[in-house]
């Protein structure tokens, strides 16, 4: 059977131990969009990928496929341009990763190239690795407003989700996970009330670039409570919490 290889760039979203020596990878490539490959022996032999396939790496893969009924792709080289060493022993910067990189594969649609979306994430993990950072969970909230924007679901942040009303600035304002964000007093508000300082927060970090969040400084306790309607919320979108969560929650 013919077989055609694809060399592209990609970020391992998710590893699947498969039989007795090979793993099930779900990378997001930037040219391919989110894929499925099998590596073969990765788990027999250590010197079949090099220690490449780690969480976070930017890999750059060459992929082959068949032209039959097996579609999916099988993982032939794989070689590491950046391994974001800055995450490597702390657990607050993996926690995060993790949290970004579980929504990006469970929102981006298979097979479905978006360039745009690669190149998110690859900003992402070299702000997060890198140690300038000054808050890496306000970062990471970031992160995951905008991955939430791109797959279509945004969090409604600058106007009440009932009635449009433009949400004051320096107020506390009511967040309903279920009804998308920021409800109004008049529309009957939420079941969390989010201090002055959470809301500001919020929208700044709505509005400013990855770059930009990553030089600000942010109260832990107006994390926590962004952190907590944001995490209420992608559970309402997924019907299921997000496994990295769990991870940050007994790190906190």
């Amino acid at each position: 059977m013919s077989t055609s290889t694809q060399v592209t760039r990609a970020f391992i979203l998710r590893t699947v131990d498969y039989r007795d020596s090979d793993r099930i990878l779900t990378l997001l490539t930037r040219d391919l969009g989110k894929i499925s490959t099998i590596a073969r022996w990765a788990r027999s032999s250590r010197k079949r990928f090099g220690g490449a396939l780690e969480p976070f790496a930017l890999l750059e893969i060459s992929l082959s496929t068949g032209r039959g009924h097996d579609k999916m792709f099988a993982l032939n080289e794989a070689l590491l341009v950046d391994s974001h060493p800055g995450l490597a022993t702390d657990l607050d910067r993996i926690g995060c990763a993790a949290l970004v990189t579980e929504l990006v594969r469970e929102l981006t649609p298979e097979n479905d190239p978006d360039p745009h979306m690669f190149d998110f994430l690859r900003e992402f993990m070299s702000l997060m690795s890198a140690p300038e950072t000054v808050s890496v969970k306000g970062l990471a909230l970031g992160a995951v407003l905008r991955v939430l924007a791109f797959c279509g679901v945004a969090v409604g942040i600058g106007r009440c989700t009932v009635c449009g009303t433009p949400v004051p600035q320096g107020k506390k304002a009511y967040f309903d996970p279920h009804r998308g964000g920021i409800v109004c007093t008049p529309c009957g508000g939420g079941p969390t009330l989010l201090c002055a300082g959470a809301a500001t927060a919020l929208t700044l970090m709505e509005k400013r670039d990855l770059d930009a969040i990553s030089t600000m400084t942010f109260d832990n306790a107006v994390l926590d409570e962004i952190y907590s309607v944001i995490d209420q919320f992608t559970e309402r979108q997924l019907d299921h919490p997000l496994r990295s969560s769990f991870f940050l929650d007994q790190v906190k």
